[in-house]
């Protein structure tokens, strides 16, 4: 059966009392989703911008902004970039905003506020300018302090944010988990079932099998890349990140790995 959506935030570590599912959600999926169903449940809405707020710096915007034009409420999203932004001014709120819209009528945030006349009345009356910019009247603000998980649990419930933590949120930490849950597979695969542009993925697979990350094999026209034995076993016991490791031009997590598992036993250069 499929996880509900309560389900699913509750793995990324908004504390729902529900069941965790037992494989990885798609996170970019589940934010949005919750930008859309949480119009019709308030707590989902408060738990996704709560969540966004503390851990923007796990999104893959690449993907969040291509997913955006299947999935979620352009406005609402636009009203928790410019709420979480208050809190936490992380340039990543502002790149996603450019991409959400105002409604062109006014609707009501909430379904539940326009169920009866007087709600309807005083929601309007006393509608909160930063809702009224994206079209949207609410006359309230609930951030929901203490509603998520701290850090280390949230990477322990998924472990393609354990990745990102390592990695930071890119291409490099998606590839390597879709990889660990799935057979080998050509470039154009992995950026379908990731939404990611092809171009980034086909390059990012190659640089992994020049690190020997990867095992890449030529059949007929095609390349097919698969992790390489110790590197999948490794990844699934490193140890949750007390922080993000620093990834940049002269410097990247499988730099790490690769020093940290070269006394491995069976591990070959």
């Amino acid at each position: 059966m499929m996880p509900t959506l309560r389900q699913k935030l509750t793995q990324i570590g908004v504390r729902f009392n529900e069941t965790i599912p037992n494989h990885d959600i798609n996170v970019e999926k589940t934010l949005l989703e919750g930008t859309e169903q949480g119009r019709k449940e308030p707590r989902i809405f408060w738990g996704t911008l709560l969540w966004m707020t503390t851990y923007i710096d796990l999104v893959n915007i690449s993907r969040f902004s291509n997913m955006l034009k299947d999935y979620g409420d352009p406005a609402a999203l636009g009203v928790m970039c410019d709420l979480a932004y208050e809190k936490n001014a992380n340039r990543k709120f502002l790149a996603i905003r450019q991409r959400c819209y105002p409604k062109k009528n006014k609707e009501m945030l909430f379904s539940r506020m326009a169920e009866m006349e007087v709600t309807r009345r005083e929601v309007i009356s006393n509608a909160l300018p930063l809702f009224l910019k994206w079209g949207l009247y609410c006359n309230y603000v609930n951030l929901m302090e203490g509603a998520i998980c701290n850090r280390a649990e949230v990477l322990k419930r998924n472990q393609n944010l354990r990745l990102r933590a390592l990695f930071g949120a890119n291409s490099r930490a998606d590839i390597l988990n879709w990889l660990l849950s799935n057979e080998a597979a050509h470039a154009r695969k992995i950026a379908r079932e990731l939404s990611l542009s092809y171009q980034p993925v086909y390059t990012e697979l190659h640089r992994l099998a020049a690190d020997k990350t990867l095992t890449a094999k030529q059949i007929g026209n095609i390349c097919v890349f698969s992790l390489t034995d110790i590197m999948k076993q490794w990844l699934i016991d490193f140890p949750i990140p007390a922080g993000r490791l620093k990834v940049g031009s002269h410097y990247n997590g499988l730099n790490y790995l690769s020093n940290k598992i070269v006394s491995v036993p069976g591990r070959t250069s």
